[in-house]
């Protein structure tokens, strides 16, 4: 018998002494689907870890995409409802990547790599207007030019975070920015998050760290604005 599943028997056991409704319910349903899948087959089999773990990630799905569609709904009662089962079940699940975390650094790289060409554009043309070489680019004035730049990214990411929600990196992985009730961006809420994220990428990035323990995978920055990154539904 998998040891998670014992685990899993053993916690549920807990929460019913401890009359923890939340993790009853839970823990009740994550077993029930379990006993689905080890009738699913042509013959009853006892599932591995690996094979628990694989249900338990796809039920924690589930409550993710089900918080998100009763959060656009205006459900929230039901929304926090079904976040509160998916922490529960993230926490017997080993630390991953979810799609939207995915889709999300790769979203940083893309924007990251559209800024640093408008930098290098920025520089290029000053040195032409300057009348300097490329190989004269020391002779620019290099803090005036670096607080531009650093002022042009926080325009770019506050500006399209405020409108949409999307920078150009997250509407091509089609993930958005929204407010912890589901909600829009208004302008101060995406500069705050804005300046916080710029501030823990000066700090060699240690603002992010808490996404791997955070319950619900959120960095710093998303803690402060209180906003979360969510991925959209296809048609």
């Amino acid at each position: 018998m998998a040891a998670l599943k014992d685990k899993l028997r053993g916690d549920l056991t807990a929460a019913m002494k401890a009359r923890d409704q939340v993790r009853t319910r839970t823990l009740r349903m994550a077993l029930t689907s379990l006993a689905q899948e080890e009738v699913a087959g042509p013959s009853a089999r006892e599932l591995s870890d690996d094979e628990v773990i694989k249900v338990l990630t796809r039920e924690a799905k589930r409550r993710r995409e089900a918080a998100e569609a009763f959060a656009s709904a205006g459900r929230d009662d039901q929304a926090a409802a079904e976040r509160a089962e998916g922490v529960i079940l993230g926490g017997y699940l080993p630390t991953q990547l979810s799609d939207e975390e995915v889709a999300a650094m790769v979203a940083a790289a893309i924007d990251h790599v559209l800024l640093l060409a408008i930098d290098a554009g920025v520089i290029y043309f000053t040195l032409r207007i300057s009348g300097l070489t490329m190989n004269e680019w020391g002779a620019l004035p290099v803090l005036p030019l670096l607080a531009f730049l650093l002022l042009l990214k926080l325009a770019y990411f506050s500006a399209f975070t405020a409108v949409g929600g999307q920078t150009i990196g997250k509407m091509a992985l089609r993930i958005r920015v929204v407010s912890e009730d589901n909600g829009a961006i208004d302008g101060n809420l995406a500069l705050k998050r804005t300046v916080v994220s710029a501030v823990s990428t000066a700090f060699l990035g240690l603002g992010l760290l808490p996404a791997f323990f955070d319950p619900e995978r959120r960095a710093f920055h998303d803690r402060v604005a209180r906003t979360r990154v969510v991925g959209l539904r296809t048609a």
